[in-house]
């Protein structure tokens, strides 16, 4: 698999160094996160002028996971306990051995438990210089706020790759059309099924979850530029009514209800 980092915006912030000491890389797309983290892992490290060389003795190390500057922290399945993240946090205070960065993967970020989540944040705060994390994550919305707030969030998922462009771009139209009544109930949902319609919900839910991110973080990657206009537009708590009338939305259509009358219910709802 060949990853395009300057797609996501990341290559251009680890060469400028406005990159931030703290990643999240979310998302359900495994294969796709993983290349990310090695990339990242191989320009933070390399010592060519062209990062990353690919052929160097560093780059040859990182490639074959033996580079004793890139620290892995992989529990599977398992709790990631404090004790985890004081190891981690002691060893971070050790300056690199071989590269200018250290680097700290913590695959599995959702099995910190809150002990951990408020170690990890005390290195976070204030972590040394040379120090870069990143952790990998199926949801971001798991993590601690205040751990969230201060990394810079890259989701990937595939959910997001197999959706339909027209219940795609269903769904922004909607979303554009969240203040206008009338431009809501334009839209012709009787040649939408209700397989479709749930779809459709389904990508409003990501898009709506992409502009609280926006909350924390501009740097944040959307699905589309309607989540960044909801954020300027809408409160939180906004955003979150509009988010729980989808979910009701999404158990109502195992019912025997017509699409038609979803609809409605939806844009009577967040209208109210």
């Amino acid at each position: 698999m060949l990853i395009d980092l300057k797609k996501y915006n990341i290559l251009e912030k680890i060469k400028s160094g406005s990159l931030s000491h703290a990643i999240t890389i979310a998302g359900d797309d495994n294969d796709t996160k993983n290349e990310i983290i090695q990339k990242i892992s191989e320009y933070f490290t390399c010592k060519s002028a062209e990062k990353p060389c690919g052929h160097c003795n560093i780059c040859k190390k990182t490639i074959g996971c033996i580079n004793p500057d890139i620290y892995i922290l992989d529990n599977a399945e398992k709790i990631i306990s404090v004790d985890d993240i004081r190891k981690i946090r002691k060893d971070s205070y050790i300056p690199p051995n071989e590269c200018d960065k250290k680097v700290y993967i913590i695959k599995n970020g959702q099995n910190m438990n809150i002990n951990a989540g408020n170690a990890f944040l005390k290195v976070l705060e204030e972590p040394p210089s040379y120090v870069s994390f990143i952790i990998e994550i199926p949801d971001e919305n798991v993590l601690l706020d205040t751990i969230l707030s201060r990394c810079v969030v890259y989701r990937f998922n595939m959910q997001n790759q197999v959706f339909d462009d027209k219940i795609v771009e269903n769904a922004v139209k909607m979303m554009s059309f969240i203040d206008s009544e009338i431009d809501l109930l334009s839209i012709d949902y009787k040649k939408i099924t209700k397989n479709e319609f749930l779809d459709i919900i389904t990508v409003i839910k990501v898009i709506l979850k992409d502009s609280i991110l926006f909350e924390f973080n501009s740097d944040y990657v959307p699905l589309n530029d309607v989540s960044k206009q909801i954020f300027l537009n809408k409160s939180f708590n906004e955003i979150t009514k509009i988010y729980d009338v989808c979910c009701y939305i999404t158990e109502k259509c195992e019912y025997n209800i017509s699409v038609s009358n979803l609809a409605y219910y939806f844009i009577t709802e967040i209208n109210k």
